[in-house]
């Protein structure tokens, strides 16, 4: 090739240029048909293998997989261009299998290329494939016409009989074989058969030319390949069969995919033909509609009409001006607005003949009875572990099957009911067969993967459609398990029910699913208005069962709170008294598991359909209704639109111009309908919707300028009839606070009397205008007495006049009610038969505190996020008196209120000051002298014995003895502790004059004082409770002691601990004491005087009184603690004398000379 500039360059070749010539040598090469003498003699057409066939095959391998990285697939094309599956494939496959091992090797190479060429072609995948790359969509017609060149080996194969080749000679083979006995090489070659299987099942056959599937589903029967994909799927659980369990799914998938499983249960030949009349009552309706409103047999002479509004004239050249209404006639020559068509689904019904839906029907009823629980519960657990050969699509193939057979059973049970048979017979249907997919765990991955998909971005449009599918399904199995009337199957099918209903987030996605319909196809549309009227519909019966219900929903996340310092000057006062358990909430809250329990009810869910995006959705589905082919279409939209309008109250959603125009239309389309069932529902809630809304704008004339606004953010609760839930509803905000904000409960601040709380309570009340709450509680104080009066007259009979002596010095008592009257005491609950009443009880912490006072108890009936659940209770353990003698102080504060000094009755109150939490104390462990760890279990006993063994020691409980004694024992013990004060009086007298004698000048001088005055040598910190110092004076003394100071004089700071050691050592004497002061010891719990006295006097009774101590023992105590004192007084005057120091030097000084 030469260039402008005269250079010589290589010619450019295309990529089919290249491939075209070597592939034709490489087909020519594998053989040719010959003409051969029959058996007969007669001239025969035989195809005669080439010498090099089984290389040519490898070499043709090796082009195809050129097009890995060709868009155009230029080798396929080039492959089918030459004819290649027709003319050599087939041939060679029919006469080397099961010839000997170089029969098989050529065999499974053909194989290998048939399946190459069969591989299914996603267009939606090819053309992705093509956006992401930023190529131009050229090989779009080439992929139809690969898609073309399939359906072309599909024919080819099935009219040469190929299928028995590939199963008789290479799968079957190899299937006999055990897991041991199989090698690597027998493995694939039973993939590569069954991939074969797959891709012919997988491809589509044209609309114009529909039979081929049929063909497959007959021969796959007569082959023994149904056979074969029922062993593998009952065996899934065994190690030979589970690899290929997968696979097997794959191909039911696809041979059942378009198939309507009630058609199954049809007689052969009769599904066609009703599909047939389907298809005619459908196209006669539309005559009908279109003859209603048509040109007459006259239009061909056509027709003017002048219109005139106001000063503007219209012209209407059509007939049909007459008969019509002018906006309609002028609607008809507006220009038309283009719509995009909703996208259909690719698993479009198919038609198949009577032998193929018979051969179908079998299959089914095998799989239900011997294969679908070992099925799919081997296909959970792969999905589950994750194994590498489960792709993401084969998740959606498993909920699309899974539904399919869920439909199918729920179909056989209902023709097994209408023709008598029994489910429990051989011929019958249990839902023993699909126990698996009614599991908790099986449903629980169902409503997962619902929710996995709809959250991707973007969502899995088609997964979700078939886990909807197959969810919708599962409920209806549960609904029919409920109605059987056995009672295994109904507790069965309660508890799933229970379990269902109970996580919120089950019924947050049936909502969400609803509300997100944009523009997915018709049959997902279907689907979910199909989902959301069972799920209504069933919850609304199984809620009917119970008095209550919870649900649990994921608890959102707390943040902290952040402290607004401008708003502090402006709270209440009671927000200003920090509440203990403020912060372990806070803790609390953080250590909490992610879900909370919420009472559930079903008006309160009913009500999150009355929502825009839901409203939408249905109202698009119910612009087809000319397209439903059964009655219950119509039903499930209409029943929903209702629940929407009428139950919730919502029908201002319905108030919008495209509603109204939709509502309409579908008027105008079902006029010829006969008004009876969902047809006649439908007219009666249009008529309703119409009625509200000109009821509604007549009172309100901005409505028609509303109308053409949204009304989302619950804007149509202005126009409709809504009235707000008074309590909390599950599913969305409580109309109700909760229980944490509700008022702060308040009590009487410490110094008043009962009687006197009383008056505070009631002053508070009448402070806040509610003085009939006050009238209230009198009459449920008066009617409780009464009944509980009556109570003891009717079990004691009337009491007797009791016998007054007048010389008797003690009153006589009043005879109580007996044990038996008591016992029929019960705890009365306090009706709230009006809002005022119950708002009081719950919000009012005046009337709370007065209940509180008058001793009635508040319990809680429900749960604790529910105040309205609150009840209060008069307790049973309240006598008539009691309740007649709070009548009579509420009678007098009523005719005489409390003297409040001038004050409020609220500044007699404060916030209820609740007992902080204890944290549960978690043992840690401690080191022991091996250096390991003790376990905080071991220790917690030992604990526990010691802290038992020091009450046992110090407390005083062990003192404390029964008074039942006679007199003169008693008098014998007050004697006895009489003459033990004296002479501790007398010791202490005594060991003060000593210490006088010894002492200095201001020691003799503080000595005189304490000689004045003697006091008890018990330490001050006897007799003092509260271990502050500051003793009451005992008897004999004259005047109490300082704070601080012991009872003995002493001089200087430095003295205070050494003349306190010296006052111990004086009570408890001991020979080998020594002269140093001990150190402090440790703080041991105190006894009461009382105690201490009682010790003394024990220990005198059994002689072990000690003996008082020798002059000599005070003598030198004494002495050494005056040498110290002086010698400190020197040092303190040589030393620099502080600030502090001389303070404190001063203060005793004064108190010598005072």
């Amino acid at each position: 090739m030469v260039d402008d500039d005269g250079s010589v360059s290589a010619p450019e070749y295309t990529r089919r240029e290249i491939y075209h010539e070597p592939i034709v040598n490489l087909v020519a090469a594998l053989g040719g048909m010959e003409v051969d003498e029959g058996p007969d003699g007669q001239p025969l057409e035989v195809y005669k293998l080439g010498d090099e066939c089984l290389g040519c095959l490898k070499d043709l391998k090796k082009f195809w997989r050129k097009d890995d990285t060709d868009e155009s697939r230029t080798v396929a094309r080039i492959l089918y261009e030459t004819n290649v599956l027709h003319n050599d494939l087939i041939p060679i496959l029919k006469i080397t299998a099961g010839r000997g091992e170089v029969g098989d090797r050529i065999a499974l190479a053909a194989a290998d290329l048939m399946g190459s060429f069969t591989w299914p072609i996603s267009l939606s995948e090819e053309l992705q494939e093509l956006a992401e790359a930023e190529e131009k969509p050229d090989t779009l017609p080439e992929l139809t016409t690969l898609i073309q060149a399939q359906y072309e080996y599909k024919q080819a194969i099935l009219h040469a009989g190929a299928i028995d080749t590939l199963f008789t000679h290479l799968l079957l083979p190899r299937l006999y074989k055990t897991r041991m006995e199989r090698s690597e090489r027998d493995n694939q070659v039973i993939i590569l058969i069954m991939h074969i299987f797959r891709n012919l099942a997988a491809v589509k056959e044209p609309v114009d030319r529909p039979g081929l599937q049929s063909d497959l589903i007959i021969q796959f029967e007569a082959y023994n390949v149904f056979d074969t994909l029922a062993t593998i799927a009952s065996s899934s659980d065994k190690v030979e069969f589970n690899h290929l369990n997968v696979l097997a799914l794959e191909i039911f998938h696809l041979l059942y995919r378009g198939v309507v499983p009630e058609d199954l249960l049809k007689e052969p030949g009769k599904a066609p033909s009703d599909n047939l009349s389907k298809l005619l009552a459908m196209e006669e309706n539309q005559k009908r509609a279109e003859a209603r409103k048509g040109v007459s047999r006259h239009s061909r002479f056509g027709t003017t009409i002048s219109v005139v509004a106001g000063q503007d004239r219209y012209v209407i050249t059509k007939q049909r001006g007459i008969s019509a209404s002018t906006d309609k006639t002028m609607d008809l020559i507006k220009k038309k607005k283009w719509t995009k068509p909703k996208n259909q689904d690719e698993t479009v019904s198919v038609v198949l003949s009577p032998p193929a839906i018979t051969a179908l029907r079998e299959l089914a009823n095998v799989f239900l009875s011997s294969c679908f629980n070992t099925f799919f519960a081997t296909l959970l657990k792969d999905i589950r572990m994750e194994r590498a050969k489960v792709r993401e699509s084969d998740k959606a193939r498993f909920l699309h099957l899974c539904g399919f057979f869920l439909r199918y059973f729920l179909a056989c049970v209902k023709w097994d009911r209408e023709h008598g048979v029994d489910r429990k017979s051989d011929a019958g249907r249990d839902f023993d067969l699909i126990a698996e997919m009614v599991e908790t765990g099986s449903v629980g991955f169902v409503t997962a993967r619902m929710k996995i998909t709809i959250d991707d971005k973007p969502p899995s449009w088609k997964e979700l459609h078939a886990g909807i599918d197959c969810f919708t399904q599962i409920l209806l199995v549960v609904d029919a398990m409920a109605v059987t009337g056995e009672e295994e199957y109904v507790e069965a099918a309660e508890i799933l029910q229970d379990q269902i209903y109970y996580n919120g987030d089950v019924l947050d996605l049936v909502v969400q699913v609803v509300s997100k319909y944009k523009e997915q196809s018709i049959k997902y549309l279907d689907s979910v208005i199909h989902l959301a009227y069972v799920i209504l519909r069933m919850l609304e019966k199984y809620s009917k069962t119970k008095a209550f219900m919870f649900i649990r929903k994921r608890r959102a996340k707390r943040n902290k709170r952040k402290n607004d310092q401008s708003d502090k000057a402006t709270q209440d006062v009671e927000n200003l008294i920090p509440d203990a358990e403020d912060e372990d909430d806070a803790g609390a809250d953080r250590e909490a598991p992610s879900f909370a329990e919420h009472k559930f009810t079903f008006a309160s869910f009913e009500g999150r359909f009355a929502n825009e995006n839901v409203v939408q959705t249905c109202l698009q589905y119910l612009q087809r209704h000319q397209e439903f082919e059964e009655p219950e279409q119509l039903k499930r939209v209409v029943g929903l639109l209702h629940r929407a309008a009428v139950k919730a109250q919502a029908e201002g959603l319905f108030f919008k111009v495209s509603t109204l125009n939709v509502f309409r239309t579908v008027q105008e389309q079902t006029a010829l309908q006969p008004k009876t069932g969902s047809y006649k529902d439908l007219d009666q809630l249009i008529t309703f919707v119409l009625r509200k809304f000109f009821k509604a704008a007549a009172e309100n004339p901005l409505l028609f300028i509303e109308v053409f606004y949204p009304k989302s953010h619950g804007k149509w609760k202005e126009y409709s009839s809504f009235v707000p839930d008074e309590k909390p509803r599950a599913g969305g905000r409580s109309a109700e606070p909760k229980a944490k904000h509700l008022p702060a409960e308040v009590e009487v601040v410490p110094g008043f009397t009962i009687t006197q709380q009383l008056g505070i309570a009631m002053a508070a009340l009448q402070e806040e205008g509610r003085e009939e709450l006050i009238h209230w509680a009198r009459e449920i104080l008066a009617l409780v007495a009464a009944q509980r009066q009556e109570i003891i007259l009717s079990t004691d009979g009337p009491p007797e006049e009791a016998e007054v002596n007048p010389y008797d010095v003690e009153p006589t008592v009043a005879k109580g009610p007996s044990e038996a009257a008591l016992a029929k005491f019960e705890d009365y609950a306090i009706p709230c038969d009006t809002k005022e009443k119950k708002d009081g009880t719950i919000r009012n912490p005046h009337l709370k505190l007065m209940f509180r006072i008058l001793d009635f108890k508040a319990s809680e009936s429900g749960r604790a996020e529910d105040p309205e659940d609150i009840v209060w209770t008069v307790p049973s353990s309240l006598l008539p008196s009691a309740l007649e003698s709070s009548i009579n102080i509420i009678d007098g504060f009523l005719r005489e209120p409390l003297d409040m000094d001038g004050e409020k009755a609220s500044d007699r109150l404060r916030k209820k000051r609740r007992p902080p939490r204890r944290r549960k104390h978690v043992a840690r462990p401690t080191v022991g002298s091996d250096s390991e760890l003790v376990d905080s279990e071991e220790e917690a006993p030992r604990r526990r014995k010691k802290k038992q063994k020091e009450q046992q020691n110090y407390l005083s409980a062990q003192f404390i003895e029964d008074s039942d004694e006679d007199e003169e024992a008693l008098a014998a013990f007050f004697a006895r502790e009489e003459e033990i004060r004296k002479q501790a009086f007398a010791r202490a007298a005594s060991a003060a004059t000593s210490r006088e004698n010894m002492g200095g000048k201001k020691k003799r001088k503080r000595g005189k004082a304490a000689a004045a005055e003697p006091s008890s040598s018990i330490s001050a910190g006897d007799g003092d409770e509260d271990g502050d110092g500051d003793a009451a004076p005992r008897e004999g003394s004259s005047s109490p002691r300082r704070r601080g100071s012991s009872s003995t004089p002493r001089d200087g700071d430095g003295g205070s601990d050494d003349d306190a050691q010296s006052s111990r050592r004086s009570e408890t004497p001991r020979a080998d004491s020594p002269e140093r002061s001990r150190p402090r010891p440790k703080p041991r719990p105190r006894a009461s005087p009382a105690a201490k006295a009682a010790m003394l006097s024990d220990e005198k009774i059994h002689g072990l009184e000690p003996e008082p101590e020798p002059d000599a023992m005070q003598v030198d105590a004494t002495s050494g603690t005056a040498e110290r004192e002086e010698d400190e007084e020197e040092g303190a005057a040589l030393a620099p004398t502080t600030g502090t120091q001389a303070k404190r030097r001063r203060v005793i000084e004064s108190d010598d000379e005072n």
